[in-house]
């Protein structure tokens, strides 16, 4: 079983950092791909997963991922 839980409060500011880059002075959200605005999310969101200690791994096309690697044990590092 793991104790991993979601912080609900800092996940949902997160969304709203994001709903926030780009947003016009009317409300409306435009973040086109390729945009200035999509790589200011994007950048975002790199330096979240960064900071949570993950690494950052992006696809061919552009999709961005997290990755937890295990800490290795003493007897997987011979």
């Amino acid at each position: 079983m793991s104790s991993h839980s979601i912080d609900s409060a800092r996940l949902l500011g997160r969304i709203r950092t994001l709903g926030d880059i780009a947003r016009e002075a009317d409300g409306r959200l435009s973040r086109l791909a390729a945009s200035n605005a999509e790589k200011l999310g994007r950048d975002q969101f790199v330096a979240w997963i960064a900071d949570a200690g993950l690494e950052v791994a992006v696809d061919r096309i552009g999709n961005i991922f997290g990755i937890w690697r295990a800490a290795a044990s003493p007897t997987q590092s011979r």
